[in-house]
């Protein structure tokens, strides 16, 4: 009997036909048991009875479900009705397909690179876990209303180990079609696809170069008139080029489309991700031409000239021009202004010096200027690489199966210091090219030279993943003496960005001292000090909130600084001018304009380049099986990938996840809800605080806070049940002290940070509407602040952090009886771990988690056995994770970061970064007389030999 409207699949209520296909129909449908809209899709009946259609049917399911990824359709359920029809109930996803919006009107090129960015991404996830689609076109990509991408249909799919994945033979497959039997969609067929050879993941990497040509070109390559002759273009004929069709797509797409669509195999892409790096670095660079105008190294734009000579005495008197420029620059006096971010801005040429995937970052120039030593994972592991500007490969020169990174080259060129994870971390030298390596400090993170290259400064208290920690500086000689303490007095006790040297000896702090305030210290050794003012002008904030990752360099003229900052959640690379006699800022240019984290900026010791990274950062909720001995095996992500989640928390019974995200460029806090089956997750509220979860997992508490500049100007505790509404359990906040939600307790009491001055730890009444208090403060110091609060599952022990007053000192984590009490009833707990974080209990109350960066580097997972009944530690703590490593690591903004436990998993709130290294040409127009001679020379010379000049400066 045929199914229709109202129809019932086991928990899933049909509504209405969404559409069909040679694999089946999909109807709109509702999970009954949670009210919410799916996709379920039904194989034919009349096909019920065909095993290879049945088989390929189920092999979509498997190979769909196998996946992980948010821009892969999710796969809930595979299931059979009473008659033997087979279907798949998935998510839905408003939207329309690829092929409806290509039909509707043609797409930006943005637009058309942000889609093929994101079906590159699934099918990099889909490769690595093993799967080839062998059917993507633009069927069975859905695109949201919002842009967001969604790839379904596998199908086709094949599933093969994951190693042969990313190679030339797939050997094992689930679903197999017999010998010579050509399966896909013709046009979007590889040629090896179409001859029935063997395929593997470059079939797929083809198919999204027909699907990417036909977005931009507005046609398939190989459209033609019959299957014969498409079939004959795709195995004979070269596609025509996308100028053609489009004459503004740069150069470099066209290089892009074209690698992905050569015939044979071997010259293709042979990973997606490479690909895939190659998108992100256009859409960067289109991104960054509206304000540096500039084609990046010839990427963007190839038009040739038809007149030589006419250009090239265009080019001389354009040489002239700028020479005169450059004399009227040099002789103008000092300038005080050009703070504005809508400056004109400076054309400079943008060279990409690393490629392929993974991470390369922190760049360091050798004092010629020729070569760059930078550290990389394309090996497998991270090492310190050394590789000529210009032509010439990169040479390895550490081979540790630890990760080594932060190289910085010694002004005599001779030495490479860098941090390694080796034997507990600490600082090392190995010869510029390779050689022999040796330990100059057993701790530390990014090394500094002197000018003499006799010693290394460097910092302590900051992991090498970008936390914020309070920062101490250190130098350190190579004769093998141990390191010493620079300016610990005037450091103490402040809380800072970055550290740096001045080329004169003195040494530049960015941050706030416990008695000066916010500022731009630069300090003489013997602790004396100059503090630079910041002026309104300058385009980005210079002391509100406190980011990790606000650093600076000097340039080397002494005179400047290169420094990284944050405008509208997005790190770029500014020029800052500062005043001669005090080195107060007065100036801000900005160098680096791309939608990613540009960061690790180092300028060449002539000042004409700058190296830099992009970063393409991910910051998502992991989710790992364990058992409370072992340590974590391989997780999960469970939050989308291009925002950042934070603020993860179980549900009591394991079943929901509550979790804020923050999205790039928005000031927003999303509060969302998952559950752990799999299921769409639901936004729940926005500028919240929290959440803290209802012992019966069906309400959430948090404090909603409206926030203007840097100041919340009102804020109430709230109570939110799940798929009802919001009830007030305070009245509004107007002024500190505020009440945040950590736990709920059974008894009805909400324990959070009650939090002015001071934070203290406090309970808070459920049960009215207009409470302007805690119920009762339970515990406080007098010299420090108490945070992450959490009852044992008894609720008889209370797990806290005290914060002292001098930072610097560490964090300190205690147990005490529930009702808190006085300090000398507390127990500390890891005393001998001085940043733990996170307590966290085993849902039996016999284990105590938390995280710590013993004993130095990066956030690891540990454990302490616990005995719920005395109220003590048992044992020593043990860790459960190894991470190293900067491509995955647990966050170290542990200001948002959270980490939960439940009976089952583990959630930690993870960082992964791409990226790349480029280079700017940052020359000023203020030049020698020399270099104009020469210049002017070079164009007389294009001028007699036709030739076109191109500067760029």
């Amino acid at each position: 009997m045929p199914l229709g409207p109202g129809a019932r699949l086991d928990g899933y209520e049909l509504i209405e036909p969404l559409g069909a296909g040679g694999m089946g129909e999909v109807w709109l449908a509702t999970e009954v048991r949670l009210g919410r809209r799916v996709a379920v899709k039904l194989l034919p009946a009349n096909l019920t009875h065909d095993q290879s259609r049945v088989a390929r049917f189920e092999q979509e399911a498997r190979a769909a479900s196998a996946l992980s990824h948010p821009n892969v359709c999710t796969i809930l359920a595979l299931g059979e009705t009473a008659e033997g029809q087979r279907y798949i109930a998935m998510e839905y996803v408003e939207g329309g397909t690829l092929r409806t919006r290509l039909a509707s009107a043609p797409l930006r090129l943005r637009d058309s690179l942000d889609i093929a960015i994101q079906i590159a991404s699934s099918l990099a996830a889909a490769h690595a876990a093993g799967i080839v689609h062998r059917d993507l076109k633009p069927e069975n990509v859905i695109v949201r209303p919002d842009g967001f991408v969604k790839v379904l249909d596998f199908g086709l799919a094949k599933l093969v180990a994951p190693t042969e994945a990313l190679g030339a033979q797939a050997t094992q497959t689930a679903y197999r079609t017999d010998p010579g039997t050509a399966v896909g969609t013709l046009a979007y067929m590889s040629p090896e696809q179409a001859r029935g050879q063997a395929v593997d993941a470059r079939t797929d990497i083809w198919s999204l170069g027909c699907v990417l040509y036909e977005m931009v070109a507005g046609r398939s390559p190989f459209a033609a008139r019959s299957s014969s002759d498409t079939l004959a273009a795709i195995l004979e004929h070269d596609v025509a080029p996308l100028a053609r069709f489009d004459p503004h797509a740069p150069a470099e797409l066209q290089r892009i489309v074209g690698k992905a669509l050569r015939k044979d195999p071997g010259e293709r892409y042979q990973v997606v991700a490479d690909m895939l790096l190659d998108l992100k670095a256009l859409r960067e660079a289109l991104s960054g031409l509206s304000t540096v105008g500039t084609p990046a190294a010839g990427m963007l734009s190839h038009k040739p000239w038809r007149r030589p000579a006419t250009v090239a005495a265009a080019g001389l008197v354009v040489v002239l021009g700028l020479g005169a420029a450059g004399f009227w620059w040099g002789n103008r006096g000092p300038q005080r202004t050009e703070s504005s971010p809508s400056a004109p801005a400076v054309h400079r040429q943008l060279t990409r010096l690393t490629f392929g995937p993974g991470l390369q970052t922190d760049p360091t120039f050798s004092p010629d200027g020729r070569m760059f030593a930078y550290a990389s994972d394309r090996g497998g592991n991270f090492d310190i690489w050394v590789q000529p500007i210009g032509e010439g490969d990169p040479v390895q020169v550490t081979r540790s199966a630890a990760p080594e990174t932060q190289p910085a080259w010694s002004p005599d060129g001779r030495t490479i210091a860098f941090r390694s994870e080796r034997d507990g971390g600490g600082l090392f030298t190995v010869p510029a090219l390779g050689g022999i390596e040796r330990r100059i400090a057993s701790f530390g993170t990014h090394p500094a030279w002197t000018g003499d290259s006799r010693e290394v400064l460097f910092l302590s208290g900051v992991a090498p993943g970008d936390g914020t920690w309070p920062l101490r500086l250190h130098r350190v000689s190579l004769d093998g003496s141990p390191p010493r303490e620079m300016l610990g007095e005037f450091l103490a006790g402040g809380g800072w960005y970055w550290i740096a040297p001045h080329q004169d000896g003195r040494i530049s702090a960015w941050g706030s001292h416990r008695t000066f305030g916010d500022g731009f210290y630069t300090v003489a050794p013997d602790g004396t000090h100059v503090s630079s003012r910041f002026v309104k002008e300058i385009p980005f904030p210079v002391v509100e909130g406190f980011s990790a990752r606000r650093r600076f360099r000097w340039h080397p003229d002494g005179a400047s600084l290169l420094v990284q900052t944050e405008v509208s959640n997005v790190y770029n690379l500014w020029k800052v001018g500062v005043d001669p006699d005090d080195l107060s800022w007065i100036s801000a240019e900005r160098l680096t304009t791309g939608a990613g984290a540009d960061v690790l900026g180092t300028f060449s010791h002539d000042a004409t380049k700058l190296a830099f990274g992009t970063h393409d950062e991910s910051s998502r909720l992991w989710l790992y099986e364990h058992d409370g001995a072992r340590p974590l095996g391989v997780g999960q992500p469970v939050t989308e990938e291009g925002t950042d989640a934070a603020f993860g928390s179980f549900s009591r019974d394991g079943r929901y996840i509550a979790y804020i995200l923050m999205r790039v460029g928005s000031s927003r806090l999303e509060t969302w809800i998952r559950p752990l089956d799999g299921g769409p997750g639901e936004l729940i509220a926005t500028d919240t605080d929290g959440p803290a979860w209802a012992p019966d997992g069906r309400a959430l508490a948090y404090t909603y806070a409206r926030v203007s500049g840097s100041r919340i100007i009102d804020a109430r505790v709230v109570i939110r049940q799940l798929g009802g509404g919001e009830r007030p359990v305070s009245g509004l906040l107007e002024k500190a002290p505020f009440f945040f939600p950590k736990y709920w307790t059974r008894g009805g009491y909400l324990l959070g940070l009650y939090q002015g001055d001071r934070s203290q730890l406090a309970l808070w009444p459920t049960t009215r509407s207009d409470a302007s208090e805690p119920a009762r403060v339970i515990a406080s110091h007098p010299q420090g602040s108490l945070w992450q609060p959490l009852y044992a599952p008894n609720e008889r022990w209370l797990s806290f952090l005290l914060q002292r007053d001098d930072v610097s000192e560490g964090i300190e984590m205690y147990v005490a009886p529930a009702d808190g009490g006085s300090p000398d009833r507390w127990r500390r707990i890891a005393a001998d771990h001085r940043w733990p974080d996170k307590p966290r209990w085993a849902s039996d109350g016999k284990t105590f988690y938390f995280i710590s960066r013993r004993p130095a580097g990066y956030f690891n997972l540990w454990a302490v056995r616990f005995d719920p009944d005395r109220g003590v530690p048992v044992g020593e703590p043990f860790a459960l994770t190894s991470f190293d490593s900067p491509g995955l690591h647990i966050s170290p903004y542990i200001e948002r970061a959270e980490m939960d436990v439940s009976a089952r998993h583990v959630l930690l709130t993870m960082k992964s970064v791409t990226g790349s290294i480029w280079m700017l040409w940052v020359m000023d127009y203020n030049l020698s007389v020399a270099v104009w001679v020469g210049i002017i020379a070079l164009a007389g010379l294009a001028a007699q030999t036709g030739t076109v000049m191109i500067i760029y400066l």
